[in-house]
């Protein structure tokens, strides 16, 4: 338990999180600067996320939704799961397309590198929806905020890739953002479908 405790920084998250707010070109940089293997970025970013966000969902759902401490299944299986599908999917979908478009642009790509690109350009996501699990009220208009999470992408592209030229840089990066947010629409689409 002690071991589980001491991967789960949230101290570390909360930090990305401001420098990423408050100075997000200097924090693009710090983290390109990393080298951190896919099973750390779980471990440190994804794991935790995850269980904060289920813990907001669940204390925002009880709190001003309509479930309860007694219906718990019923919490995991409507809300919890769709929006922890849809996170997962979006994130592992969204690796495999950013990795498509930089071969596509014959530029150096590994699938571990990417993955590392799109989870600290998720950050932003993944922090809205701790804050809209914890209002859920607020969800459409916190939603917007993902926008930011774009942003960020485009900031670690040019970090990760400094001797492409501009031009280059702006097409790779416009591809990746109009892409990904034609296929988040896809993933929401599709699992409104299926649930």
């Amino acid at each position: 338990m002690q071991r589980f405790y001491c991967d789960m920084n949230y101290q570390l998250i909360l930090n990305i999180i401001k420098n990423l707010i408050s100075q997000p070109k200097v924090e693009t940089v710090r983290l390109a600067s990393e080298n951190k293997s896919v099973s750390q970025v779980f471990k440190e970013i994804i794991i935790p996320f995850i269980t904060a966000i289920i813990l907001a969902q669940f204390i925002g759902n009880v709190i001003f939704g309509r479930y309860y401490f007694s219906q718990i299944l019923n919490f995991l299986t409507k809300v919890t799961a769709p929006i922890i599908l849809i996170l997962t999917a979006s994130a592992l979908l969204y690796t495999i397309l950013l990795n498509e478009i930089l071969q596509y642009f014959s530029l150096p790509n590994k699938l571990a590198r990417t993955f590392y690109i799109i989870t600290y350009a998720f950050i932003p996501v993944m922090a809205v929806e701790f804050a809209s699990g914890l209002l859920p009220k607020l969800r459409p208009m916190l939603t917007l905020l993902n926008i930011y999470s774009y942003y960020i992408l485009w900031l670690l592209l040019k970090v990760e890739y400094t001797d492409i030229s501009k031009q280059t840089h702006r097409k790779v990066a416009l591809t990746a953002i109009i892409s990904m947010a034609l296929l988040h629409w896809a993933i929401v689409a599709c699992i409104n479908f299926l649930l």
